[in-house]
């Protein structure tokens, strides 16, 4: 074969290979979008009412995901749960506990607790997802804050 046939037959494969990585990257995002409706679908209609304080609760009501005590029972996206699994979060502390289903749900936050007791994490989370999910400005006793 000739070097001009050789440099348009690896041309061509490149191609086709980039063509097939968009088509992944198309469906991916296509899965990642519905996971997303859906997940906001469950946070609107799963919501604390405003005031609870999801620790008196004794476990999450059916269609609520307040009282939750692990992450797996929050509805985050699977990226997250695998994430957080993968660093070691199963549990939540008493102020994630507190404040995720109020936060998840887009409302204000204002939490104290001790040094170590996942107030980062707490705040993290809601704002990894998309603006129109946590539109809000954050605050935590350490003075963290966020202007979105």
């Amino acid at each position: 074969m000739s070097k001009r046939k050789e440099r348009e037959e690896r041309r061509r494969e490149a191609l086709r290979k980039k063509q097939r990585q968009e088509k992944k990257q198309s469906t991916k995002s296509f899965q990642e979008q519905q996971e997303v409706s859906s997940l906001n679908d469950i946070i609107a209609s799963g919501a604390p009412a405003q005031g609870v304080n999801p620790l008196s609760l004794d476990q999450a009501a059916a269609g609520s995901y307040a009282g939750a005590r692990t992450f797996e029972e929050l509805p985050l996206s699977r990226y997250t749960k695998e994430a957080l699994k993968q660093a070691g979060y199963v549990t939540l502390t008493a102020i994630q506990r507190a404040a995720l289903p109020h936060a998840l749900a887009g409302r204000d936050i204002l939490g104290a607790a001790k040094t170590g007791s996942g107030k980062t994490l707490c705040f993290l989370i809601p704002v990894s997802w998309p603006s129109a999910i946590v539109p809000r400005i954050w605050l935590c006793a350490d003075s963290y804050s966020v202007n979105r």
